[in-house]
């Protein structure tokens, strides 16, 4: 890749279009470059999602998912001074999390994205797919509330195995009014069946007053 330009973003595009591209000569390249850049994703999360997209593509591959990887290490090239810096500040957990309705075109199943802030620094980030297909992106975002949810409960147990004390209630941000809406007032609760155990969970975190979620605006 050396004589690759840089590229300005990971990637050019949230799905990969492989419909008119031919096959792949050589799939063991595609897969030891993905390999190698699920390393990366430990201290890139802003390549985490691209990332995932190529995972998700390790069989019939061709020359679109080679240059959808391409584009990934180009990024990286151009941005290869870029650090994590982590500084002091309180001990609060904050979350943000989003969810890409519907992105995969071949199973049409929904794709998680969430990052755990310590203070100002960012500790816990992931990108996964759901396992079921949801009819609304309500329900999509309120399904990756709930894995959210789960990571934070996690993060909560292990600071209380190491005797540090969180100050105040975890935030979760989400971008879904009516995610937030199921996640205080049971009397959604009808309407989503389906969820029924990701709603449970989620609601006892937020009459246990263990977690706090708010709204923020999708264009900020």
């Amino acid at each position: 890749m050396g004589g690759y330009k840089p590229a300005r973003t990971p990637t050019s595009s949230s799905k990969i279009d492989a419909s008119s591209s031919p096959p792949l000569k050589d799939p063991t390249t595609y897969r030891s470059l993905v390999g190698a850049l699920q390393y990366v994703t430990l201290i890139r999360p802003n390549i985490t999602f691209p990332v995932n997209q190529a995972c998700q593509h390790l069989q019939q591959l061709t020359e679109a998912h080679l240059t959808t990887v391409k584009r990934i290490f180009q990024y990286l090239k151009g941005t290869i001074s870029s650090r994590l810096f982590f500084k002091p500040g309180p001990i609060q957990l904050s979350t943000y999390c989003d969810a890409d309705w519907a992105s995969c075109p071949l199973d049409h199943m929904s794709t998680n994205g969430f990052c755990v802030f310590l203070g100002p620094n960012p500790i816990s980030w992931c990108a996964k797919k759901q396992p079921i297909v949801v009819c609304s992106s309500t329900k999509a975002e309120y399904c990756c509330l709930a894995h959210t949810a789960v990571e934070i409960s996690w993060l909560c147990s292990l600071f209380k195995e190491l005797h540090i004390p969180i100050l105040s209630t975890s935030v979760i941000w989400c971008d879904n009014t009516s995610a937030i809406v199921f996640a205080s007032n049971p009397v959604f609760h009808a309407r989503s069946e389906h969820i029924e155990v990701d709603y449970h969970f989620v609601r006892e975190q937020v009459t246990r007053n263990f977690l706090d979620v708010r709204h923020i605006p999708s264009n900020i």
